[in-house]
């Protein structure tokens, strides 16, 4: 669809269709008679369905080999994990020495 935009131009796009998909979520919820808090979990799934949609409809990178790098699934990058291992432990063990 929009082949020549910016980063810039993308990252207000996503964040607009996020903003968007969980705003119809919640006012299907609401028209169902379903609680905010029950599925709190398909909240969490509109930024990957957004980020779909921005591969796959809008700049139709998803459909090349290099559209997908851009989010990093071309490879594991085990030699960072950990990173994010210790950054959880070191943060869970402060909240807990808080508490």
């Amino acid at each position: 669809m929009f082949t020549k935009l910016t980063d810039t131009s993308k990252a207000t796009i996503f964040t607009v269709l996020v903003l968007l998909m969980a705003l119809a979520m919640a006012f299907l919820f609401k028209a169902m008679g379903v609680t905010p808090e029950g599925p709190v979990g398909l909240y969490m799934l509109t930024p990957a369905l957004a980020a779909l949609v921005m591969l796959l409809v809008i700049t139709r990178d998803g459909f090349s080999k290099e559209g997908w790098k851009g989010l990093g699934l071309h490879r594991l990058g085990l030699r960072v994990w950990w990173i994010a291992i210790g950054v959880v432990f070191l943060t869970s063990l402060g909240a807990t020495a808080i508490v």
